[in-house]
């Protein structure tokens, strides 16, 4: 089975680990706007927060990035804007 982290930060991601149970996954990546690292969306995605302040993209695209990281460490399907890709 594989490892249910995708971290850049371990320490945090084997927190949450331990206070889950099995079936759920984390991942986490650090979050600083302005920094120059862009996570990239869905064009989807982009459209829909177009008009949003910096740090606004900068929280959805790292959740979604969290969000699609874990569901890959599950096993999932690739998932775009709720439909199977």
């Amino acid at each position: 089975m594989p490892s249910r982290t995708q971290s850049f930060e371990p320490d945090f991601a084997d927190v949450m680990l331990s206070l889950l149970p099995d079936r759920v996954a984390v991942a986490a990546v650090p979050m600083f706007p302005g920094d120059g690292c862009r996570l990239e969306l869905f064009p989807e995605e982009a459209f829909a927060i177009r008009g949003a302040v910096e740090r606004r993209r900068v929280e959805f695209a790292t959740g979604r990035w969290c969000a699609r990281a874990a569901l890959r460490k599950l096993g999932g399907p690739r998932v775009k804007n709720g439909l199977l890709i």
